[in-house]
């Protein structure tokens, strides 16, 4: 195929139609990502649409959150296409991305930059790219509570009575709060 000089255009949203058949649905919390971006920078890249019907064959998501917004416009580019090279090129420009690798320590720092122009950081859900720093996990610890902690520890061991209960002490000091349940077992 010979490379296309795209060309982008405003087009009425209402000339726009969504792809009824696309591969990629759009739940609530990536619509949210979309509406934040939009309403932080507006429009950042164009639709991709074919030329013969409308139909939107990237930028789906997008469309629906222009069209919540109240926008009556956007940005275009047309591509003269049939019907399954349109469904060929949409799947692609939705796989492409879930295929590629974060580079955790860009995304850390990247983090910073979001927050300093002041986006919303939690709508992006990093956790699942992101490794827990040390303290967020000691920040999770100390919110436990004993309700929600249930331990069982075998301890077997040999020892006098009177060593018994002094390490069921040094339990009951470290663990305050916590029942111990004690069975003691004579040889």
């Amino acid at each position: 195929m010979t490379p296309v000089k795209l060309q982008t255009k405003q087009a009425p949203l209402a000339s726009l139609e969504l792809d009824q058949e696309n591969d990629r649905e759009h739940p609530a919390d990536n619509l949210a990502v979309i509406r934040a971006s939009l309403e932080q920078w507006g429009q950042l890249e164009p639709l991709v649409v074919q030329q013969s019907s409308g139909r939107v064959i990237g930028g789906n998501g997008r469309l629906l959150v222009m069209r919540d917004l109240g926008w009556s416009s956007a940005a275009i580019v047309e591509l003269d296409v049939n019907d399954d090279e349109a469904r060929a090129i949409a799947h692609v420009l939705n796989r492409s991305g879930d295929l590629a690798a974060w580079n955790v320590e860009r995304v850390q720092s990247t983090v910073g930059a979001l927050q300093r122009v002041g986006f919303r950081v939690d709508l992006l859900k990093l956790d699942d790219i992101l490794p827990p720093t040390a303290a967020d996990q000691a920040t999770e610890i100390r919110e436990w509570t004993a309700e929600q902690i249930h331990l069982t520890a075998v301890f077997t061991f040999r020892a006098p009575i009177e060593l018994q209960g002094k390490i069921r002490d040094v339990l009951h000091e470290r663990f305050p709060g916590v029942t111990f349940e004690e069975e003691v077992i004579s040889a």
